[in-house]
């Protein structure tokens, strides 16, 4: 039976258009693709996969425009780029940090991204992460991006931060383990963007 117009008008719908049908499904890239080829989306997707973690609700997105790339969520991640750098790997480290020490770490409940944009917490990370001699990847409490965490576990190892990640490979420059699976996954994360050599750094 042919549905009449009133009845295509009034269908519901996951998405408001196509667009954001392709927006949200390249959330799933973040798991895969090196992060110095994210873009806004991905910090999005970052930012949302975090968010569902620790409260256990999807991110209610304004959905202001049919085009997402004129969001309000793009126009956030944009300006907070604007205010503290547009390189993927601070970015991802702010929004890491933004939620380990922001959120999670004092309960906080936020219903936006404009959280993120605080100029006292901005400052803050810049001062605590990006002054000259400091590296924003160095820290061991620091989490390590989804797209290595992925890789990790897909090596059977239960791996998260950068502190854990420089143990091992200390330990294989020490031969004092001798695993041919780790080695295979120190290079599996160097192809996918790790600075291998950054681990050195890390205090």
């Amino acid at each position: 039976m042919v549905k009449n117009k009133m009845q295509q008008d009034t269908t519901l719908t996951e998405y408001p258009s196509i667009h954001w049908k392709k927006f949200f499904d390249k959330f799933q890239e973040i798991d895969t693709l090196p992060l110095d080829k994210w873009n806004s989306t991905h910090m999005i997707a970052l930012f949302c996969k975090r968010y569902e973690q620790y409260y256990g609700l999807k991110y209610t997105f304004k959905f202001n425009n049919n085009a997402p790339s004129k969001s309000y969520e793009v126009y956030q991640i944009n300006k907070l780029a604007n205010m503290l750098s547009s390189d993927p790997t601070i970015l991802t480290d702010y929004i890491t940090w933004f939620f380990d020490m922001k959120i999670i770490a004092r309960k906080k409940r936020i219903t936006s991204m404009a959280f993120m944009l605080d100029t006292k917490i901005v400052n803050e990370y810049k001062f605590n992460k990006l002054l000259p001699g400091k590296n924003v990847n160095i820290d061991r409490s620091t989490i390590l991006p989804p797209n290595y965490i992925k890789v990790i576990t897909g090596f059977g190892q239960n791996i998260s931060t950068y502190g854990d990640l420089a143990l091992i490979k200390r330990c294989i420059d020490n031969n004092s383990v001798d695993d041919p699976k780790l080695q295979e996954m120190m290079l599996t994360l160097k192809n996918v963007g790790l600075d291998i050599s950054s681990l050195d750094r890390v205090k």
